[in-house]
């Protein structure tokens, strides 16, 4: 967060959150207010992301 912020980034635009898909990536999924996704880490993982981020029309960023 802090280089985002040292890089001009307004306060609170980018959010970077680590932890495991199944508890708080499924949280933030779920959250209506979330507008972008970017997730790194499995193929599996990263399907059920798409697929839940699709179905609230969210956009998303898969990367392994």
């Amino acid at each position: 967060g802090v280089l985002i912020e040292r890089a001009g980034v307004p306060r609170g635009l980018v959010n970077v959150i680590a932890g495991y898909g199944h508890t708080i990536g499924q949280a933030f999924i779920a959250e209506g207010d979330i507008r972008k996704v970017v997730f790194v880490g499995s193929p599996a993982t990263g399907r059920h992301i798409a697929t839940a981020a699709a179905q609230r029309r969210q956009l998303r960023r898969l990367e392994d």
